[in-house]
């Protein structure tokens, strides 16, 4: 028979028990593992997978991966997807990551994987056939041709290797878009990045090169004395052009490279065919000073007028070819006299000025009937150069004008010279023999210099660098204007550096200084050349 307090006894016996039930179905519950399938996908596609350190397949695929809750010891799962040519990747999967419990089923993970190695074929093209190909200095084979280039980086947001690429071949350059200067003769060069070279080709175009960097030392005289000074001036390569106003250009001397650099007064004797001029020198003992003496040439004849360890220097000759008259440090090394010797035999030898207060007398002209002498005077201590007219044997000298590179008319009533104009341009000028009515000739904001009077007294020829070449740069060309400063005509065109003219006496010839025909870069070209004189 069941009493009250019995049945209490029992239900709470019950109580008990189904409380120690659901305590241990909880604590089972919490203890079960964790099931999870994971979905791993790659960018790119077909990576291989590793499950904790055990291959399983090729991505996109699935695996059914099992954690145990133990938040004392969490397990982890590591995914590692690795594919040539690509950085790998791995990530570590845990329960302790609230993904794992919130994840849907199947939980994806995926990994986009960064390019560190590409293989990457380019087109080589040249319009010029046969240009050697160099990729980091080392040469692999001529254009057109096809290579493959390696790129590689270290990782995520890091740059690629780069190759550096060379397209060459003599006698050809590359012109760079805006930026080119006069004289350039460089090869086509880039730095190949990962990006260009993925665009498949690489087109080059080169072009002859017409122009190289030549050096022109010009003896300049000044207030201090004579200074040799360097240019380097544009030369024209290869086969010399041909001069469409006058003809053809013929080169009269055949200078060494060390000779073939410096620029020379040229004086034409009364034999058209015969010239003098200065050529430079050196002793063993002394091989940094530099010498100039007188050489003759008829043709391939050359003969030495002068011998002395000394600079004779802006030669002219007399009308009747007599003597030479010339500039020269004989008195006294830094100071420059002018001095004159016989063209024929050895003696004669005789200084003409010996003003103490000049440091330089240079480029002497004797007047046509042989009695007067202009020349060019540099004072101690002043900047500008000036006229002087004397005797011709250096008595009574006078300063007539500001001025250089006096010439005489045929008539002996004029003197053409170099003179700056109002802004500073050395212009052509003619005055008067006595120094009156100067006259400027030439305008412009260019240089003309060294005016010699043709033997008919029309036209007087100088050089100018009014015009610019095909490398966009003025030079200087041989220029030709009437007396009267009219009907300038250009008479050179070649684009080199063409100075000094020189009228032969039956007015048949221009002689010049020109360093056109240069091979190289850097190498001297400077020669004698002659052009036939247009007619009027």
């Amino acid at each position: 028979m069941f009493t009250l307090r019995g049945m209490k006894t029992s239900l709470s016996r019950l109580s008990g028990r189904l409380l120690v039930a659901v305590l241990a179905a909880s604590f089972l519950a919490g203890c079960a593992p964790l099931r999870r399938s994971v979905q791993i996908s790659t960018e790119p596609v077909g990576a291989m997978v590793k499950v904790d350190g055990t291959g399983s397949g090729v991505a996109p695929r699935t695996e059914r991966l099992e954690w145990k809750d133990d938040k004392k010891n969490p397990s982890i799962h590591r995914i590692e997807v690795e594919f040539a040519d690509f950085e790998s990747q791995k990530v570590d999967l845990t329960v302790a990551d609230a993904k794992a419990r919130t994840a849907k089923e199947p939980w994806p993970v995926s990994f986009k994987l960064t390019r560190i190695r590409e293989e990457v074929t380019v087109d080589i093209t040249c319009n010029v056939d046969g240009t050697s190909v160099k990729v980091n200095g080392a040469a692999i084979g001529s254009a057109p041709m096809r290579h493959t280039f390696v790129y590689t980086n270290s990782g995520k947001n890091e740059a690629w290797n780069t190759y550096l690429v060379v397209v060459e071949r003599e006698g050809y350059r590359f012109r760079p878009a805006n930026n080119l200067q006069p004289g350039d003769v460089q090869p086509f060069s880039t730095t190949l990045t990962y990006d260009e070279a993925r665009k498949g080709s690489l087109a080059v175009k080169l072009e002859p090169i017409r122009f190289v960097l030549s050096p022109v030392i010009e003896m300049k005289p000044t207030s201090e004395g004579m200074q040799a000074v360097q240019h380097n001036l544009l030369s024209q390569v290869g086969d010399i052009e041909r001069e469409p106003k006058v003809g053809g250009a013929t080169k009269i001397t055949d200078f060494d490279l060390d000779r073939a650099k410096y620029e020379t007064r040229i004086s034409v004797l009364t034999n058209s065919q015969q010239i003098i001029y200065s050529t430079p020198f050196w002793l063993p003992d002394s091989p940094d000073k530099t010498y100039f003496n007188l050489w003759l040439q008829r043709g391939h004849e050359h003969t030495r007028v002068t011998d002395a360890t000394q600079q004779d220097l802006e030669v002219n000759t007399s009308p009747d070819s007599q003597w030479f008259y010339f500039s020269s440090d004989r008195l006294s090394p830094g100071r420059y006299n002018i001095w004159r010797v016989r063209t024929v035999g050895r003696g004669g030898l005789t200084k003409i000025t010996d003003s103490p207060s000049s440091v330089v007398d240079t480029e002497p002209a004797i007047s046509p009937d042989g009695k007067l002498m202009a020349f060019t005077c540099y004072l101690r201590g002043t900047k500008l150069q000036q006229i002087w007219v004397a005797n011709a044997d250096g008595t009574l000298p006078t300063q007539i004008r500001v001025g250089k590179s006096p010439s005489w008319s045929p008539d002996g009533l004029k003197l053409v010279y170099v003179a700056p104009d109002t802004a500073g341009h050395e212009k052509i000028w003619v005055m008067d023999a006595d120094g009156s009515l100067p006259t400027q000739l030439t305008t412009g904001d260019h240089t003309d210099q060294y005016p010699v009077w043709t033997p008919d007294g029309k036209r007087i020829v100088f050089s100018s660098n009014q015009a610019v070449n095909e490398e966009g740069e003025r030079n200087y060309d041989i220029w030709l204007t009437k007396a009267d400063g009219t009907g300038t005509t250009q008479l050179t065109v070649n684009g080199s550096h063409d100075t000094r003219p020189a009228v032969s006496l039956d007015g048949k010839y221009v002689y010049f200084n020109s360093n056109r025909g240069a091979r190289k870069t850097g190498e001297p070209a400077l020669q004698i050349w002659r052009i036939e004189l247009p007619r009027d």
